[in-house]
């Protein structure tokens, strides 16, 4: 944020912020982005010289968004990310999905159930706005859940042909992989 301050024209200009000199502050306009008291000591034609009334600037800044969204940034399906930034006080937020806001997703935290370019908005209560940097998400499609079925008395069966992973009392079971378990083995 940039603040002009400007004064009539004169002869000679000298700038001052919180009563310090201003370096190379010489001219009827002064351009900064900091807040204080300014005012300009200033010399006419004449030689006459005065100082202006001191102007006090407030610079409000803007949230700042930084998006957290843990390690990776896909997911399988069904399945979803949480993303998050620093709750500011005073701020409001608005996400978007694919630069188009996202229905009633207004709060600093959200979960992407989708793949997409997903940014975080906020406005802080002096207006002043600020967005976070766009973030791809992927949503990748997950494995069906097997459904397993006793196959006679001593077989188990998968639904999924392959990818299976036997496990026994929460233990994987070391070349267990096929798509039936002898379970008089195990």
């Amino acid at each position: 944020t940039t603040n002009k301050l400007t004064t009539d024209n004169f002869s000679n200009y000298q700038w001052f912020h919180n009563n310090n000199v201003i370096s190379g502050a010489t001219f009827n306009t002064y351009i900064n982005g900091k807040g204080g008291s300014f005012k300009v000591f200033v010399t006419d034609g004449n030689g006459c010289s005065a100082f202006s009334d001191a102007v006090t600037v407030v610079v409000n800044m803007a949230p700042a968004v930084t998006l957290n969204v843990g390690t990776f940034n896909d997911f399988c399906t069904p399945g979803s990310l949480e993303m998050f930034a620093t709750q500011t006080a005073g701020a409001s937020y608005q996400w978007t999905r694919n630069n188009e806001e996202i229905p009633g997703a207004t709060s600093n935290t959200y979960t992407a159930e989708s793949s997409g370019l997903y940014k975080l908005l906020a406005v802080s209560d002096k207006d002043c706005q600020a967005s976070s940097k766009i973030i791809l998400i992927n949503a990748k499609q997950g494995v069906e859940k097997p459904e397993i079925t006793l196959a006679d008395l001593n077989l188990l069966s998968s639904s999924a042909a392959s990818g299976n992973q036997w496990f026994k009392n929460g233990e994987a079971i070391n070349g267990a992989t096929s798509q039936t378990l002898s379970i008089t083995d195990n």
